[in-house]
């Protein structure tokens, strides 16, 4: 009997997933002093709100409140559509508070808005290898920084749901 055994990436890092805390803030401090095009900015908004690629390609300037430091996800890019979607279900509809870093970023790039103008697919996660690669941070996936953004709220003890203005169910 033959066995079928996926086998696993052997990369440096790829088993794990998800930043360290010191890749974190490292990935993290870069991005802020070194935004040069829309792909850095995505990756800095999935980084800091945890928020999936289609989300954030589908963020408005509509949808950021530079007030209350919030940005409302509502909607999704699909790139197999080539147009904006819902999100996978209506209990993805949430408001995430941001930090006065991003808004100030945010508001400064206000020009990308909405990144799916920008965006095409592959794009993020070309730009993301390239900058880890730079700094010498072990390779993860595009949609891991969603879980790098949850395992750095947990390691400063920062509950997820307190990120949420709406919580979910």
């Amino acid at each position: 009997m033959v066995s079928c055994l996926k086998v696993r990436s052997i990369k440096r890092g790829a088993h794990k997933g998800v930043l360290s805390a010191q890749d974190f803030v490292k990935l993290q401090s870069y991005l802020y002093h070194h935004i040069v095009n829309d792909s850095d900015h995505g990756i800095l908004i999935a980084l800091e709100t945890g928020a999936r690629i289609g989300e954030i390609a589908a963020i408005t300037i509509n949808d950021i409140n530079f007030k209350n430091s919030t940005i409302s996800i509502s909607k999704s890019y699909s790139v197999a559509f080539q147009k904006v979607t819902e999100t996978k279900n209506e209990q993805f509809h949430h408001t995430i508070s941001i930090t006065k870093d991003l808004k100030k970023v945010l508001q400064e790039h206000s020009d990308l808005f909405p990144l799916y103008n920008h965006y095409y697919n592959r794009q993020f996660s070309r730009r993301l290898n390239y900058i880890l690669e730079k700094l010498d941070i072990p390779r993860i996936r595009f949609p891991n920084l969603r879980h790098s953004h949850a395992s750095f709220l947990l390691y400063n003890d920062v509950s997820n749901r307190l990120r949420f203005k709406k919580a979910w169910p």
